[in-house]
């Protein structure tokens, strides 16, 4: 991990909409980073009838390929409308996740929903899906390890729809949720009560547009040290400790007036405000 060349390949956000990767050296297999067999399932449940879809196929497309960049093209799989296509349902995301364990032997699973939402529960191709849904999922997988990131009003709720007898199950490293049980998430907004977005290059939905920005910063040459440093210092695994730190710069250290997330500014009213669980100590 100290041997530099290690660091050479980042994902880079490019204000012209698409995120495009970055050679600084001898290209990298980020697959050969990390420890284990890292895949993920990248979902947006919104179809075009449904408000802010646009945003959220845009915004999902650019994690999709940030993830692709990260764990290789054949260990991430999109779960997402396509007009003639099966619906981006549960049943999808279980069956993408089920072939990654089966044909990529993937021991980590990422999972990002992008999906309107109440409590415990989010709207993926215009079906319920449950928070009690995927913690049994998890729970019959107790071999693998999960990371999850669900962008949707009221996600927070789902820090507590996920327990099991009062407890996240132990195989769940990290969750970041874009707000709390009872706040919205909101698109992209660059002004709001006579304040600005500190990152108005960012695009689309407010949060997840932040997270892409940061996920370049943190693989990039000069900062993926960062994060190998912390992965170390707390004993995890890096992906992670990529996510937390993503998760704690866009918050800053006084969230209402230095996150990023506009939305969580009091500036804004403090509309949003994003939440996370971790298995360590911070």
């Amino acid at each position: 991990m100290s041997d530099r060349n290690l660091y050479a390949k980042a994902v880079i956000w490019d204000k012209w909409k698409y995120v495009r990767e970055i050679i600084t050296g001898i290209v990298v297999d980020w697959t050969q980073v990390f420890f284990r067999i890292k895949g993920a399932v990248i979902t947006s449940g919104l179809t075009p009838t449904q408000n802010l879809y646009a945003e959220a196929r845009d915004v999902r497309d650019l994690m999709s390929t940030a993830f692709k960049t990260i764990m290789g093209t054949d260990k991430v799989k999109d779960v997402k409308y396509l007009s003639g296509a099966a619906l981006p349902n549960w049943t999808a995301v279980r069956a993408a996740m089920d072939d990654l364990f089966t044909t990529k032997k993937v021991t980590d699973m990422t999972l990002y929903f992008i999906a309107h939402g109440n409590t415990n529960l989010m709207n993926l191709g215009g079906t319920t899906f449950y928070a009690n849904q995927l913690r049994s999922y998890i729970l019959e997988h107790s071999s693998k390890r999960f990371l999850i990131i669900i962008e949707s009003c009221h996600s927070g709720s789902w820090l507590e729809g996920l327990k099991s007898d009062g407890v996240i199950p132990s195989n769940v490293e990290i969750i970041i949720t874009t707000t709390t049980a009872t706040k919205g998430a909101y698109p992209d907004w660059d002004s709001a009560g006579g304040a600005v977005d500190y990152n108005p290059d960012d695009m689309y939905v407010e949060w997840s547009g932040d997270f892409l920005q940061k996920l370049a910063y943190y693989t990039s040459d000069a900062h993926w040290p960062e994060v190998t440093a912390y992965a170390a210092a707390k004993s995890i695994d890096s992906l992670p400790a990529l996510f937390y730190k993503c998760y704690t710069a866009i918050k800053g250290v006084t969230p209402s007036s230095t996150s990023w997330t506009l939305t969580e500014r009091s500036a804004a009213g403090s509309i949003q405000e994003p939440m996370r669980y971790i298995t360590w100590t911070p």
